[in-house]
C-alpha cells in the first residue's frame, strides 16, 4: 500500500511469490519525490523510497547530475521493478505468529436486548476461519438460541461475499465460517447471540 498524504492511499496485492508493483506518480516538480509504502495499516512496516528525477532537455538540474554524451541523462528513470520487493514472512504471513492481533478471540454472555459485540481488525490478508461456539440457552426451558456473526469489509459487505451464519442452533453447540482468500485491509467483527458465546478469529 503507498501512504499519500492527504489523499487516499493505493493498494496492491502481492503474488504468490511476494512480489508486487505498483505504478506511482511523481511530482512534476524537479527533484526529491518521497514515496512511503507499508503492509496493510501496519505502519511499523513503512519503507520510504526516494525517487529524485530531472525533465530531459531541461536547462535546470541537480548540481550533481550532469547530462551524459549525446543529450542523454545519466540518472536511471524509476520504474516499477525499482520498488522495494518484500521478502520473507512480511510479504505474506504463513504462520499465525506473524499477524498481529490474531488469533482475535471474543465471548460474552447473552444477548437478549438486541445489543451486538463488535470488533474492528486490520488483517494482512489470505485465508481465514472464524469458529464459534454457544454454551448454553439464555433460556434454560429452551435448547436452541439465536446466533447471528458476521465479518465485514471496510465498505460494509460481508468479506469475502461470505455471508457468515446467521440460524438458530442447538446449544451447546459449535461451527466456523471459512473466508479463503480475503484481501488485507480493515474488517470488522459483529456477533449478536442469545446465550453464552465465545468466538476465533484466526487464519486458517
Amino acid at each position: 500500500m503507498q501512504d499519500i498524504s492527504l489523499a487516499p492511499d493505493q493498494d496492491t496485492q502481492a503474488g504468490s511469490d511476494g512480489r508486487w508493483q505498483m505504478w506511482v506518480d511523481l511530482s512534476e516538480a524537479l527533484g526529491d519525490n518521497d514515496l512511503v509504502f507499508r503492509i496493510g495499516d501496519f505502519k511499523e512496516t513503512a519503507v520510504h523510497l526516494h525517487v529524485g528525477w530531472i525533465r530531459l532537455g531541461s536547462a535546470v538540474m541537480p548540481d550533481d547530475c550532469s547530462p551524459a554524451i549525446g543529450g542523454t541523462s545519466s540518472i536511471a528513470q524509476p520504474t516499477p521493478s525499482a520498488l522495494p520487493q518484500p521478502s520473507g514472512p512480511s510479504a505474506r504471513p504463513t504462520s499465525r505468529a506473524t499477524e498481529k492481533g490474531l488469533p482475535l478471540k471474543l465471548s460474552g454472555p447473552a444477548s437478549p436486548q438486541g445489543e451486538s459485540t463488535e470488533r474492528t481488525i486490520a488483517l494482512m490478508g489470505g485465508d481465514y476461519v472464524l469458529r464459534w461456539e454457544v454454551r448454553g440457552p439464555f433460556d434454560p426451558t429452551a435448547g436452541y438460541c439465536g446466533v447471528t456473526i458476521y465479518l465485514y469489509d471496510a465498505t460494509g459487505e460481508y468479506a469475502g461475499n461470505v455471508e457468515g451464519v446467521t440460524k438458530i442452533a442447538p446449544s451447546p453447540t459449535t461451527g466456523s465460517v471459512a473466508y479463503p482468500g480475503l484481501p488485507a485491509g480493515r474488517y470488522l467483527v459483529s456477533a449478536y447471540v442469545g446465550c453464552p458465546w465465545s468466538l476465533t478469529l484466526d487464519r486458517a
